[in-house]
């Protein structure tokens, strides 16, 4: 039987809702984890392979419980977060030693209406990314499908 280790007491209803977002990648020295707090903060924590659990870095501040996070880490071992709130537009940074918070990039905007993203990397290092995207008709209209792409090195 695997042992549950509890990373916090406070987080979100939707902690870690929307299964198209990835909230977990592996790296040697661990694992990494994003949720959802009380606050409407996106976290990071790592786990290390033996089980401890080293420290929080809030990622990002949203409005709603639709604002968590999504994490990648690319083969370069760059791991890349990204969250936003419905419709305001993703914040996106990336950093090569996650659990340092001056070491993450300055954020950056991605997608356009944005909401529910699903972040991956292929073969060639490109980030993609695709969520739904709301109409900017004021009547209402189409929710669409919106995808985004970012060079390794690029905005």
């Amino acid at each position: 039987m695997m042992t549950v280790v509890v990373l916090t007491r406070d987080g979100c209803d939707r902690a870690t809702a929307y299964h198209q977002a990835n909230k977990i990648v592996r790296a040697p020295e661990g694992i990494y984890v994003t949720w959802l707090d009380a606050a409407f903060r996106c976290m990071l924590t790592h786990a290390k392979p033996d089980g401890t659990v080293g420290g929080t870095v809030p990622m990002a501040q949203g409005f709603d419980n639709h604002c968590g996070g999504t994490l990648v880490r690319t083969p370069d071992g760059v791991t890349h977060f990204l969250s936003g709130s419905h419709h305001v537009g993703f914040l996106y940074r990336s950093s090569a030693t996650p659990m340092a918070p001056e070491s993450w990039s300055l954020p950056e905007c991605a997608g356009m209406l944005p909401t529910y993203p699903s972040l991956v990397y292929d073969r060639e290092g490109l980030l993609h990314l695709a969520h739904r995207h709301s109409s900017m008709h004021k009547s209402g209209g189409a929710w669409g499908v919106g995808w985004s792409m970012k060079l390794p090195g690029k905005p």
